[in-house]
């Protein structure tokens, strides 16, 4: 199944069915934190609705129109990253992502990202790579920051997560502009 190496700990790898009660059992432990920033927490209550999101993160990869990984270290599945979508006609796509809360602030996410940046640039031969992030999710928002992408600009009752219309900042970055 496709995945690849971040570092020495940490493997991307396509979440497989089997996995599912891993895939629930990550956002029940950090459900209040995840349902701050992520509308799908809500409806995610028991491990057949992970698995529903497995198959159908699968067909997506199947198609080619996207993926979603787990974020391994060693057997633990501690996240989730993947590519929304693959506009191959005007060769873009989104990164999505999140990270159980007591795997944050260690710098996983920001390696993980920079992998997924790697592959849509140098493997899918993409130009452009959008990151969204709740104006609120400081943490979220660090991580396009970081990797020098540029804001550019606020979408306005973008999503709606427990039962209120947030807004999100988009990021982008053009391949011209990144140096992996």
């Amino acid at each position: 199944m496709f995945g690849f190496k971040v570092n020495e700990d940490v493997t991307l790898k396509i979440l497989e069915e089997r996995e599912a009660d891993k895939l629930f059992n990550l956002v029940d432990q950090s459900r209040s934190y995840l349902a701050e920033w992520l509308p799908f927490v809500a409806y995610t209550n028991q491990v057949e609705d992970s698995r529903k999101f497995i198959q159908a993160a699968l067909r997506q990869f199947a198609s080619g129109n996207g993926f979603h990984c787990g974020i391994w270290i060693e057997d633990q599945l501690v996240g989730v990253i993947g590519l929304h979508y693959i506009d191959n006609v005007n060769k873009k796509t989104s990164i999505g992502y999140y990270l159980g809360e007591n795997h944050q602030k260690k710098g996983i996410m920001t390696q993980c990202t920079k992998a997924l940046i790697d592959y849509a640039f140098n493997e899918l031969k993409l130009n452009r790579v959008e990151i969204r992030a709740s104006v609120e999710n400081k943490k979220s928002q660090a991580i396009p920051e970081r990797l020098g992408f540029t804001r550019e600009g606020r979408l306005r009752s973008e999503e709606k997560v427990q039962g209120q219309f947030k807004d999100s900042f988009v990021y982008s970055l053009l391949k011209s502009e990144w140096q992996s």
